[in-house]
């Protein structure tokens, strides 16, 4: 972990710790799933896993760079009239995958839509628009509006997330999680730990890569992989690991040292302690 993303950890634990940060009660509250928990609090991934799953280095507009030593992490450097997008290295046919955008508030502007797209979605317009969710090849959550995009000059957007109750002015945290079913076809978003429900339905058959939309004159926008749910029943190793993270969960911070303080061994502290995502 390199010292952007230590900065980004502490900042959103203590962003957290000092913040209530609360998502307003939506209309129709997900169903309590057992495997949403566990992808949501995924034990810590390798570098090179992490690696493999961010940006892509040539898949992008011209106006956004890639960090050649941390391709992780991408920036919109010119504050030109356009629009620009990047997709992710790793494009997904099967299995349950998630990651994390990490994109500050304050770097948003009006067009700032995180989703995906086939390998044949535009990345690049010479001016402000919904790029990422305007056309067939693209699925997206506009995190300035609230709404969803897909195909928008055929389909209207909608809603998202539903709240039982105003939310118009909702903004989501810098951390967010996407998670892509490619076995039942759904895209859903996630914040802190809590599922804000399908956004997309009905993507089964294809092949479908992490994808970001920005006009705002400077971003830095970061992604981080942080895994992959099997078909089947979680395993008891994986299932102990959130039972004893929930317990724990009241220190906040520092359960790896909590569980190094009591004799575990490093490796299985570490398992149990440490999280894939930014937070």
């Amino acid at each position: 972990m390199n010292s952007d993303h230590i900065r980004y950890y502490v900042y959103e634990k203590l962003r957290l710790f000092f913040s209530d940060n609360k998502v307003p009660e939506l209309e129709d509250k997900p169903k309590p799933c057992s495997r949403m928990k566990m992808l949501l609090d995924m034990p810590q991934l390798s570098w090179s896993v992490i690696e493999k799953h961010s940006w892509s280095l040539t898949d992008k507009s011209p106006n956004i760079h890639v960090d050649l030593h941390d391709p992780t992490r991408c920036f919109r450097m010119r504050p030109t009239h356009t629009t620009d997008c990047v997709r992710g290295r790793v494009g997904y046919s099967k299995g349950t995958h998630s990651w994390e955008i990490y994109w500050p508030d304050n770097q948003r502007g009006s067009h700032p839509l995180i989703g995906v797209a086939t390998a044949e979605a535009p990345l690049y317009c010479p001016e402000f628009q919904t790029l990422i969710g305007g056309n067939k090849h693209s699925w997206a959550w506009n995190l300035t509006t609230n709404r969803l995009y897909h195909d928008s000059g055929v389909i209207p957007s909608q809603p998202y997330p539903k709240f039982k109750s105003g939310g118009q002015d909702y903004v989501a945290p810098n951390s967010i999680t996407v998670i892509l079913n490619m076995d039942a076809g759904q895209l859903s978003f996630a914040v802190n730990g809590k599922d804000l429900g399908v956004a997309f339905h009905g993507l089964q058959g294809k092949v479908l890569y992490p994808a970001i939309n920005t006009v705002s004159g400077f971003n830095d926008i970061s992604i981080r992989y942080t895994g992959e749910l099997k078909p089947g029943p979680p395993s008891l190793k994986a299932m102990c690991r959130i039972a004893i993270r929930k317990s724990l969960r009241l220190f906040r911070i520092g359960i790896t040292d909590i569980l190094i303080s009591w004799d575990i061994p490093r490796p299985l502290a570490h398992y149990v302690g440490t999280t894939a995502s930014f937070t």
